[in-house]
């Protein structure tokens, strides 16, 4: 199914989510990462209206876990009940814990790109089986399939859905669409259950399998 929304673009207008966005699992998000409607998409994904407490885990691949909280407060003000922020870099192994210059619910992870293993074992800590629920945002699968095979990084999102939705979560993944042939943005198509596309016009499309 498609649906069809005018986003918000520039001029401070609110970006209107498609009808439904909120209940699919897994998300792979089209778009210019530093397009104003596709920021304004992501922060409402992580911002899903829900009673329970919630648990945010930003996956980065350009900023330091102190930026990430800067721009969280700066967007949307207190912090979650909960955040993991998962740094990816070449110059980390992976490992978890807690920051002591950060808020006391703030933790944080380090992954390098080339350990996708790694990588899966921050998002798979981070994940609940208690009320909170867990969303995450993976900024960049655009860099990390420059790290590793197309057909591991399908594998990798595949195992991830599954363990998501075992824990009542969610997640999206930001992809540019200009870095990529069409046949890339198809196979990743089909690792998720649905795809929100912004064109040049500021467009938004949901395409729900």
């Amino acid at each position: 199914m498609v649906s069809d929304v005018s986003s918000s673009g520039d001029g401070g207008r609110e970006v209107d989510l498609p009808v439904g966005i909120g209940r699919h699992t897994s998300t792979l998000l089209v778009g210019d990462a530093y397009d104003r409607t596709v920021r304004d998409v992501c922060n409402s994904l992580l911002n899903l209206e829900d009673d329970r407490p919630v648990r945010v885990v930003p996956v980065t691949f350009h900023h330091s876990s102190a930026e990430v909280v800067e721009r969280w407060r700066a967007v949307n003000g207190p912090l979650p009940e909960e955040m993991v922020v998962i740094v990816v870099s070449e110059s980390q192994t992976w490992s978890s814990g807690r920051d002591g210059s950060l808020h006391d619910n703030v933790d944080v992870g380090y992954a390098s790109p080339t350990d996708i293993t790694g990588l899966g074992i921050n998002i798979q800590r981070a994940l609940t089986q208690d009320r909170t629920r867990t969303v995450v945002c993976f900024d960049d699968l655009t860099n990390l399939l420059m790290y590793v095979d197309d057909q591991i990084v399908f594998r990798f999102i595949r195992a991830l859905g599954g363990n998501i939705l075992a824990a009542d979560g969610t997640i999206h993944y930001h992809l540019d669409p200009s870095a990529h042939d069409r046949q890339v943005r198809n196979t990743f198509r089909t690792a998720v259950d649905a795809v929100v596309e912004i064109d040049d016009d500021g467009e938004v499309k949901l395409l729900e399998r």
